[in-house]
């Protein structure tokens, strides 16, 4: 990354470079984002940098973002209590797609936002175990940003209060199979009881 921004007679803080790839996913070994992905996203950034230096906001204004970043950022507004930027969050998700992709994508987002409920309480329950938080990334497979990002967004929740959410999350599903909710109802009714 630094190399090709160089190039381009820019520079990036690591902090916008950890922010690169928790919102693209790229070091996730299940990510369809590619390295040439990657390389066109920077230059893309470098090419909307006004500045000197290539910040997040000129990736965010110049990529797509990845679902499961969209899933952790709705839980975290969620989490925090910021209910109306998680339903505004949902909304945009929902209103990018084309009208045959909304159902598919409805039950990937509740796999995305299981799987972050799921790490978070493995996370914690290791943390407790006297596992280092460190340790953990790279016992679970899963970058040390996304982890850590994922354990603050969930700070205020109690270990119980987060395996409800997960139960609910599980819920979800068949409320939707079985005709009693909608898809888009039934994840607005899950952000507003987080």
């Amino acid at each position: 990354v630094n190399k090709r921004i160089n190039e381009a007679g820019k520079s990036v803080s690591r902090d916008t470079f950890n922010y690169l790839v928790e919102r693209t996913g790229y070091l996730e070994k299940d990510s369809a984002y590619t390295l040439s992905h990657l390389l066109n996203d920077i230059a893309k950034a470098a090419a909307h940098s006004q500045s000197d230096e290539v910040k997040a906001e000129d990736f965010e204004a110049v990529m797509t973002a990845d679902a499961s970043h969209d899933a952790f950022a709705l839980l975290e507004a969620a989490f925090t209590g910021e209910k109306a930027l998680a339903l505004a969050l949902w909304r945009q998700r929902c209103n990018a797609l084309l009208p045959g992709e909304t159902g598919r994508e409805i039950f990937r987002m509740i796999a995305l936002i299981c799987s972050q409920l799921e790490m978070t309480l493995i996370a914690r329950e290791r943390m407790a175990d006297g596992q280092n938080a460190k340790d953990l990334a790279t016992a679970m497979g899963v970058h040390p940003y996304r982890l850590r990002k994922a354990l603050e967004a969930a700070r205020p929740k109690s270990t119980e209060s987060l395996f409800d959410n997960l139960l609910a999350a599980y819920d979800l599903e068949q409320q939707i199979k079985s005709g009693l909710l909608s898809g888009e109802t039934a994840v607005e009714l899950f952000i507003a009881c987080v």
